[in-house]
């Protein structure tokens, strides 16, 4: 999803923000030419609003809220769901916590020192369209979107979702609309309203039993990207091998 250029135009007289796309690209590190493109074609991207937001020290998620294809984001949203702040978790982190609740000695330098991992995360695009899944989510996002159920896993196997599958997938989810927009990156935790330490406490409320179970999911899944890369460098090292 993309803004049009004339929305973004106006918002940029809005909030007195520079208009040339010379300064935008200057502010933002970007070149001119890439400016002027989005511009020209009429499709703005979403990094270049959160971009200036942030830099002229605006709200993220106020500005997209101004825009027609983001409006919905004005309302009130509702909390990230425990499966969602967990979702965001990684097996690195579920390790540490396993060895701070099993291992006395690890639970004193931990519980010092551990910060969890970086949102986004490496499989944090999938995890959360699981987590929030209520059954038959990638189903209905092909047939809503009109995007083919393979486009869609090959999305998620690379860890990316367009901001309109994200508000797509979370509406059917009937979730908070700002979550996929964290998890993809747009919109750090802090930006969109997450609670603070919210993963921590999820993560701490989780009993062992659950605390197991999550963590061989995301071994499993693990395992999975893992093949997955080592059978794409085999397929890449036969090719070599073939054309010699």
């Amino acid at each position: 999803m993309t803004v049009s250029a004339r929305e973004f135009d106006a918002w940029l007289d809005r909030a007195n923000l520079p208009t040339s796309s010379t300064e935008i690209g200057r502010v933002l590190n970007m070149r001119r030419s890439t400016i002027k493109t989005q511009r020209m074609r009429n499709r703005v991207s979403e990094d270049v609003i959160v971009g200036l937001s942030r830099s002229f020290g605006l709200s993220p998620l106020r500005s997209l809220a101004e825009f027609d294809p983001y409006y919905s984001l004005q309302s009130d949203q509702p909390p990230p769901t425990m499966a969602e702040l967990l979702s965001q978790v990684t097996h690195t982190d579920l390790f540490a916590e396993l060895l701070r609740r099993n291992r006395a000695d690890m639970a004193a330098i931990i519980g010092a020192h551990y910060e969890l991992s970086p949102i986004p995360h490496a499989d944090g695009v999938r995890a959360w369209i699981d987590a929030i899944d209520p059954g038959s989510i990638r189903t209905e996002m092909s047939h809503h979107s009109g995007m083919a159920t393979t486009n869609l896993s090959t999305l998620l196997s690379e860890n990316r979702l367009p901001p309109e599958l994200a508000l797509l997938a979370s509406s059917l989810a009937q979730v908070s609309l700002i979550g996929g927009l964290v998890v993809t990156g747009l919109l750090t935790p802090q930006e969109a309203g997450w609670p603070a330490q919210g993963r921590e406490n999820a993560l701490n409320a989780l009993s062992d039993l659950d605390l197991i179970d999550l963590t061989d999911q995301r071994l499993k899944s693990l395992r999975r990207r893992v093949k997955k890369k080592i059978d794409a460098q085999n397929s890449a090292h036969a090719l070599w091998e073939t054309l010699g």
